[in-house]
């Protein structure tokens, strides 16, 4: 993924501030929305993790995080009004 700029989706689970009348959310922390696409392709693939391959599937599993981030804004921009 490199130097550039990964789009991390913001966060995955947005906090409410119900002190907001605008209906803004907070970003408080915790995981992005990058981190939870990865974590949930690393649950669907069945595959035997060890140290030789540990980095390597890091690696997949975030670049495929970032492929879902990708598909989900262009999914966003052809369905905009």
């Amino acid at each position: 993924m490199g130097d550039k700029q990964v789009d991390d989706g913001g966060p995955a689970f947005p906090a409410f501030d119900p002190r907001n009348s605008a209906g803004a959310y907070l970003p408080l922390g915790g995981m992005t929305l990058l981190d939870w696409f990865a974590g949930k392709a690393l649950a669907s693939r069945q595959v035997k993790i060890d140290d030789d391959n540990v980095d390597s599937l890091a690696f997949d599993f975030y670049k495929m995080a970032v492929a879902m981030i990708a598909e989900k804004r262009r999914r966003e921009r052809c369905s905009a009004p």
